[in-house]
Formats: C-alpha cells, sequence, structure tokens
C-alpha cells in the first residue's frame, strides 16, 4: 500500500518503484534497474542491472500492465524488455541488450517493435 502512494504521488516516472514479493520479502526497485522481465509459466524472472536475478510469482501479463508506461516493450510472448537497455534490433530477429544478450522478437511484434525503437 504504502508503494502505492508514494506512486500514485510521484509525478516523474524516474521516482517510480516497484514492489516485487518474492521468497526473501519484498524488493522495491526502481525501473532503471531492471534490464528484461523473463515468463516462466506463472512466475516471472527479473534480469537486473548489477544484480542477481529475482523471480515473482506474478505473470509477466501482470507486470507488463505496470511497465508498459515505463519504457518497457513486450518484444515475445515471454519477454518483457526495458528499452534503456537496448543495444541493436537485428535483422534475424533479436533485440541485442546492453549485457550482451539477445532476446527474440516474435515475428507478430517485429515490425511494431522496430517502429517503437525508430522512435
Amino acid at each position: 500500500l504504502k508503494n502505492l502512494i508514494h506512486n500514485l504521488k510521484s509525478a516523474k516516472q524516474s521516482e517510480y518503484r516497484l514492489a516485487i514479493n518474492s521468497t526473501e520479502g519484498t524488493h522495491f526497485l526502481n525501473t532503471e534497474e531492471i534490464i528484461r522481465c523473463e515468463a516462466d509459466s506463472n512466475y516471472t524472472l527479473f534480469h537486473l542491472f548489477k544484480r542477481n536475478k529475482m523471480i515473482s510469482s506474478k505473470t509477466l501479463k501482470e507486470y507488463e500492465d505496470l511497465l508498459t508506461d515505463h519504457n518497457f516493450i513486450r518484444v515475445h510472448k515471454s519477454h518483457l524488455v526495458n528499452r534503456k537497455f537496448i543495444k541493436a534490433l537485428s535483422n534475424d530477429g533479436y533485440v541485442i541488450l546492453t549485457d550482451d544478450s539477445h532476446v527474440e522478437v516474435s515475428r507478430r511484434r517485429y515490425a511494431e517493435v522496430k517502429e517503437i525503437l525508430s522512435e
């Protein structure tokens, strides 16, 4: 509840914090810390900048609803990527991230992702 109130009061996107419940407790992350989110059945695996990975028991769709307004792009049914960490979009259908990971872009979403990244 405190996290929701903080986010509602905050006018700046840079102050937005995402509450992630995990087995260790609740972690509050700035969106700038999240490189990408990966679906794993009914769980979401967070790949974080300068931190370990973190897993949450919420679905990727739930996080997509929360993060789309904060420069995240759904590039595949199992991947939500932070635009800030996208280095390139390859012709063979992958986004290359600053941590040198390659995330597949679905054929259905390729044109949309290319257009968003061209803005």
